[in-house]
């Protein structure tokens, strides 16, 4: 037998290719670790939104004296009244949610919250004995046919609770 010095043909492309398989199979995973971290992300801004929107919603209604529920069209608005004179109107449509803040003169703030595809909001108000609680309720349809029943999410508060406990007068 003779010393050989270097490879065969075969054998580098044997190589060649087994390096090729282990670079297609790397790129796939990077691509779908990418996809995965862009539907993630994606979620937790969704999700994110949405307790920014239940700890805006919970205030406002905590501090107004007064709802109202007005049904526009496919839209549907809540009406409060705060006590120094504000009025504080939250508008749901579909995949949004909007709340604008304003007095007598002007609208000071406004905030939109996005929602999920498929989501639409609305307002519930009801009245037991003399509390009045106002209910927002987020539903979330299945973006596909026959994917499963739709999602309710509920956020509660109740009127003017956080001012029950202030000293009237003197």
């Amino acid at each position: 037998m003779s010393n050989r010095r270097g490879a065969s043909l075969i054998e580098l492309l044997v190589v060649i290719t087994t390096s090729m398989i282990v670079v297609g199979l790397a790129v796939a995973m990077v691509r779908s670790l990418l996809v995965a971290n862009r539907t993630a992300e994606a979620h937790l801004v969704r999700s994110d939104t949405v307790r920014r929107l239940c700890d805006s919603f919970r205030s406002y209604v905590r501090a107004a004296s007064a709802a109202e529920c007005v049904q526009e069209g496919d839209a549907m608005r809540l009406e409060l009244s705060l006590a120094d004179g504000r009025q504080v109107v939250f508008r749901a449509a579909e995949q949004a949610v909007v709340r604008t803040e304003s007095d007598a003169t002007a609208d000071h703030r406004r905030e939109k919250y996005s929602l999920a595809n498929g989501c639409v909001a609305r307002f519930e108000t009801h009245a037991e004995n003399d509390a009045t609680t106002v209910t927002l309720v987020i539903v979330q349809t299945p973006s596909r046919a026959n994917t499963g029943p739709s999602r309710e999410f509920r956020a509660e508060a109740t009127l003017d609770r956080d001012r029950r406990f202030v000293s009237k007068g003197k």
